[in-house]
C-alpha cells in the first residue's frame, strides 16, 4: 500500500552496513529531503510537468518489502542484453544476484556493487558521491535517493585504459509498491575509453511503485564515454532519473536514453562541459502510448572555452500519452568558440497526444554557435499513401513510419553492439 511521504526526521532508518561517516550523510540528506518542499507546477522547472504524479510514492526504503521470491531464477534467464558473455551487475530491488566482472580484473578496471565499494574504494566514493547538485528541479527527490539508497554500482576506469567490449547493469523492480534508489557512479581516468550499458526493468507488469534513479558521470581528460540507459519499467511505476556527466579537456562523452515504460517518468540530463575541446552527444529516443507522461529537462553547460555539445531526442506519442522537453544551452562570459546545437522533435500519432516542447539558450559570450529547435507533427500522409500504395496497410504503415522516426537517432550511436541492441528492442516492441 502506498502512503503518505513522511514528515518526520525520526522516520529515518539507517542501513548499519553503511559506515559512519555515510551514514552521517544519508541522515543530512535526509533533513534536507523534509524540508525542502514539494514541486509545483507553478515553478518554472516544472512547467507543464503532473506533480500529482509524485504525491503518491510512499517514500521510505521499501525495496525488500512485498517483492516475489522467485524472481532471482527468472532474471537468471531474462538478464542477458548484449551477449550473455557480456560483463554485467544484476540487482533485484537493491541486492546483487548476478555478478560477471572477472574478465574486467586483469585491466584493473573496477566494477563493484556500492555496498561492497564503499569499503575498499572508499576515497573515490567519497570524492565523487553526488558531488553534482540536483540543478534541474529535482533536488528533493535527489536527497531522498542519497539518504534511501541501498546500493548501486561503482565503474573506475584507470588512466588509459581502453576497455573494449562494453559492460551491462541491469536494475530490475520487483514487486509492489516499490521504492526504490538505483545509483550508478562511473570515473573515468586520463585517455581511458569504457561503454556502459544500464537496463531498468519490472519484473512483472504487474509491478510498480517509485524509482528516483541517479547516474554521475566523470570523465578525466581525453577520456571517452558511451553511457546508454534502456528504460522498460512497468506502467504502475513512477520514476525519476537524474544523470550528470562532466566532461574534461579533449574528452568525448555520449548519453543516450531509450524510453519505453513507466507511467510517468521524469528525466534530467546534465552536461557540463570544463575543459576545451570536450564534446557532449546528447541523445534520446521514447515512444509512450497509453495515459504515460514523459518529461525531460535537460542541461548543456559550457564553462570553458571552444567546447561543443550536441542534443537529439525524438518522441513518438500515441493514444493520450504526454510529453514535455525543456531544454537549456548556457554559455559563461569566458566559453569563447562555444558550439552548441539542440533539437527535439515530436511525433503525434493521435489527436489525443501531446507535446510541449521549451528550447532556450543563455548565451553570455559573443563568439559562439548556438542554435535550438523544436517540431511537433503528424505523420506525412503522402508517406502513409506511398506505403499503401505498395499493398502495406495503414495500420502497418504508421507504425513503421514512426519506428524510423525513432530509429533514425540511433545513427547517431557509433558503438555497434549498442546500436544492434536497440535497434532490436525498438522493432520487437508492439
Amino acid at each position: 500500500m502506498i502512503s503518505q511521504q513522511p514528515s518526520s526526521a525520526s522516520e529515518f532508518r539507517e542501513e548499519n552496513s553503511w559506515p559512519t561517516w555515510f551514514r552521517l550523510v544519508q541522515r543530512q540528506a535526509w533533513e534536507e529531503f523534509l524540508a525542502t518542499p514539494p514541486p509545483s507546477a507553478l515553478q518554472e522547472a516544472w512547467r507543464f510537468s503532473n506533480t500529482r504524479a509524485l504525491e503518491l510514492p510512499e517514500l521510505h526504503r521499501r525495496a525488500d518489502a512485498n517483492h516475489r521470491k522467485d524472481a532471482p531464477s527468472f532474471l537468471l534467464e531474462h538478464s542477458i542484453g548484449l551477449t550473455p558473455e557480456t560483463p554485467c551487475l544484476v540487482f533485484a530491488n537493491h541486492t546483487p544476484i548476478i555478478q560477471k566482472t572477472q574478465r574486467l580484473s586483469p585491466l584493473g578496471l573496477v566494477m563493484l556493487p556500492l555496498q561492497s565499494a564503499i569499503h575498499t574504494h572508499e576515497e573515490l566514493i567519497r570524492r565523487y558521491f553526488m558531488r553534482q547538485a540536483a540543478k534541474l528541479g529535482s533536488h528533493k527527490y535527489a536527497m531522498w535517493h542519497k539518504a534511501c539508497l541501498r546500493n548501486g554500482v561503482l565503474i573506475y576506469v584507470p588512466p588509459d585504459t581502453n576497455v573494449e567490449i562494453p559492460v551491462e547493469i541491469f536494475s530490475w523492480l520487483n514487486g509492489k509498491g516499490i521504492a526504490l534508489a538505483p545509483h550508478t557512479l562511473i570515473v573515468c581516468g586520463e585517455n581511458s575509453c569504457i561503454t556502459v550499458l544500464e537496463h531498468f526493468r519490472s519484473v512483472s507488469p504487474e509491478d510498480g511503485g517509485f524509482v528516483c534513479g541517479i547516474s554521475d558521470v566523470y570523465l578525466a581528460a581525453g577520456a571517452r564515454v558511451t553511457y546508454a540507459a534502456l528504460q522498460e519499467w512497468s506502467t504502475f511505476t513512477c520514476a525519476l532519473h537524474l544523470n550528470s556527466t562532466l566532461v574534461s579537456q579533449n574528452a568525448r562523452a555520449t548519453v543516450f536514453q531509450a524510453n519505453f515504460g513507466a507511467g510517468f517518468l521524469r528525466s534530467e540530463s546534465f552536461s557540463q562541459l570544463t575543459g576545451s575541446k570536450a564534446r557532449s552527444l546528447m541523445l534520446s529516443l521514447t515512444s509512450a502510448s497509453g495515459t504515460q507522461e514523459i518529461d525531460q529537462r535537460t542541461l548543456q553547460d559550457h564553462v570553458a572555452p571552444d567546447t561543443s555539445s550536441d542534443l537529439l531526442y525524438h518522441n513518438t506519442l500515441d493514444d493520450s500519452a504526454r510529453a514535455i522537453f525543456s531544454g537549456l544551452i548556457r554559455v559563461e562570459p569566458h566559453a569563447q568558440k562555444t558550439d552548441a546545437y539542440q533539437k527535439v522533435r515530436n511525433l503525434l500519432l493521435s489527436d489525443s497526444a501531446e507535446a510541449n516542447s521549451m528550447p532556450g539558450l543563455e548565451i553570455l559570450a559573443d563568439n559562439v554557435r548556438c542554435t535550438h529547435g523544436a517540431t511537433s507533427g503528424q505523420i506525412n500522409e503522402e508517406e502513409l499513401f506511398y506505403m499503401k500504395t505498395r499493398g502495406i496497410p495503414a495500420r502497418v504503415g504508421r507504425r513503421l513510419i514512426a519506428k524510423g522516426f525513432l530509429a533514425s537517432v540511433l545513427e547517431r550511436l557509433e558503438d555497434e553492439a549498442l546500436r544492434a541492441c536497440f535497434l532490436n528492442r525498438l522493432y520487437d516492441k508492439e
